[in-house]
């Protein structure tokens, strides 16, 4: 008899030419790929096309070949393409599988799809309408009755700016405020905190120091607290530390210490943004300038960039003229959100002021891009294709706000593509002025249709932006869908769930803070940790601990 390891070069020659009765053949063949050493078994392209086969075969079998496999991430992806292909033959097998080995929120998904399907087919026999009917060009809002990537070309022009010396770092302290952070109290909650309360009492030179502490991540709280003589040799070497426990200690250094401690601040910075923006309030500079742009683009450091940039914008906004008229660069984009930014706050003369000195052309490059809609300016330099798996016709209907018409699948498709072109740091303007414009319920149910698709055709990694896309337009119930996922352990195809914990955090709500204290009681503890941010982030927004 041949080996299965041996047959798998033929595998193709196996499925096309014996077809569905092959199926047990390749399911020996995956068998002694999810079973071989590392040295054979690391060819994961292998296993994913077997697995691949076997979801393309249209029988009883070959699901519960796969059925029995789901322990692999590949497989479960390989059984929700087959489930999205074959809706009604899936749901009757894994509906009825003793063994509870179908993830419940496949059957879920397959009960609304073949719901859809004989809802659809009853109307047909009755001689009624399945849809409504479309909305007319004039009923749809200007982005999708034209889609700014359809029209000719205006994005921003690009320009070659000479290079300028970036400008130093600055403080620029309000009256009282340096005292203030300098006198801010530092609480002890951390394990190792009270032991270093006993090195802050005890040292009296630089080498005791260096003798009690050893790890990076003790060596803000104690210069925050010890005295001069000693921080300032620890400041010259500095490291910057693997975690930010509290802002309030940097404030109190910055306070402390001055200009001395600019570069050890802002080194931090770079690597712990989400502490350590609101820390950056009074230091000016182009390091800084640049790291507070792409603050504007996260939700979580959005406000505390707003305000920073409401501080520094006369002197700060020319360091982002020469990026966003720049051809190349993932700043590019951001940039330009950045100046749209500035100017809504109300410092377009700053601005203006600053492309000025860079040249008449750039002026008027720079006028036209905060001038013109972000909706156009803000178009990413490639826009996403929509993947193959996404049918509109197959997704809830999204309706205009009297619920008299529906959006027509063009549309629909626009409104994707739209979705597809945001990302967690930074979402397309275009998205929400969809959404101000149609009815926020049917909204939410057709993304979440758009999940339920998306996990069907195996949670491919290339299309995470449906995920995303919760948290831009959904609402209570899909926070708690998303929770019945994660609690479910939904997550098995090398999805993160900390996306989904992200989308519950950005529909917000008390539903949401339920949703969390839920995940953060039942799930593993680093899950916990990261629900119970979370929770502080919505309930405790100005908390700095």
């Amino acid at each position: 008899m041949v080996e299965p390891a041996r047959l798998f070069r033929h595998g193709y020659n196996i499925a096309t030419q014996v077809g569905p009765a092959a199926a047990d053949v390749i399911a020996a063949m995956l068998d002694a790929r999810l079973h071989a050493p590392y040295s054979w078994g690391a060819d994961l392209q292998s296993t994913r096309e077997l697995a691949d086969m076997l979801s393309r075969f249209p029988t009883d079998v070959a699901i519960k070949l796969l059925q029995a496999r789901t322990d692999n991430g590949l497989v479960y992806g390989a059984l929700s393409r087959s489930a999205g292909r074959f809706p009604r033959r899936a749901r009757r097998l894994l509906s009825a599988d003793p063994t509870r080995r179908a993830p419940a929120h496949i059957v879920r998904a397959l009960e609304r799809r073949v719901q859809q399907f004989i809802s659809d087919a009853s109307a047909h026999q009755c001689g009624q309408s399945v849809h409504l009917r479309n909305a007319e060009s004039h009923e749809l809002p200007d982005v999708l009755a034209s889609p700014p990537w359809r029209r000719a070309p205006s994005r921003a022009q690009h320009l070659s700016l000479e290079e300028r010396p970036d400008r130093p770092l600055r403080l620029d302290w309000r009256p009282g405020e340096r005292e203030r952070w300098a006198a801010m109290p530092i609480t002890t909650g951390w394990w190792y905190e009270h032991d270093m309360l006993e090195v802050v009492s005890s040292a009296r030179s630089i080498e005791d120091y260096r003798r009690s502490v050893q790890d990076v991540d003790q060596e803000p709280f104690v210069l925050a607290l010890i005295s001069d003589d000693i921080a300032h040799p620890i400041l010259r070497e500095f490291k910057v530390p693997r975690a930010v426990h509290s802002q309030v200690i940097f404030q109190r250094i910055l306070g402390r210490f001055g200009a001395d401690t600019l570069d050890a601040v802002v080194a931090t910075m770079a690597q712990h943004p989400l502490r350590m923006a609101p820390v950056m309030e009074p230091v000016d500079g182009s390091r800084v300038a640049v790291l507070m742009m792409r603050c504007l683009g996260f939700r979580r450091t959005n406000r505390a960039a707003v305000a920073w940039w409401q501080r520094h914008a006369d002197t700060a906004v020319e360091d982002l003229i020469p990026i966003a008229l720049s051809r190349h660069g993932s700043d590019r984009m951001l940039a330009q959100h950045a100046l749209h930014t500035i100017a809504q706050i109300g410092h377009r003369s700053a601005i203006d002021s600053a492309a000025v000195d860079y040249g008449e052309q750039s002026r008027t490059a720079i006028s036209a891009m905060v001038g013109d809609d972000a909706i156009q300016s803000a178009l990413p330099h490639r826009i996403p294709r929509l993947p193959t798996w996404l049918v509109p016709a197959l997704l809830p209907a999204i309706l205009l706000p009297d619920g008299s018409a529906a959006l027509p699948e063009s549309a629909v498709e626009d409104f994707c593509t739209m979705l597809a072109m945001c990302r967690p740091e930074w979402q397309y303007a275009g998205v929400r002025v969809v959404a101000e414009t149609v009815d926020p319920t049917a909204l939410a149910e057709f993304t979440w249709g758009l999940y339920e698709a998306w996990m069907l055709a195996g949670c491919p990694h290339r299309d995470n932006w449906v995920l995303h896309a919760q948290g831009l337009v959904g609402n209570a119930d899909t926070a708690r869908r998303l929770c019945q996922q994660i609690l479910e352990g939904g997550w098995r195809v090398g999805e993160s769930s900390r996306a989904a914990l992200d989308a519950i955090t950005a529909i917000g709500g008390d539903e949401a803070v339920t949703c969390l204290r839920a995940i953060a009681a039942s799930s593993s503890s680093g899950l916990a940790r990261k629900a119970g941010h979370r929770i502080r982030e919505l309930t405790e927004p100005h908390s700095v601990r």
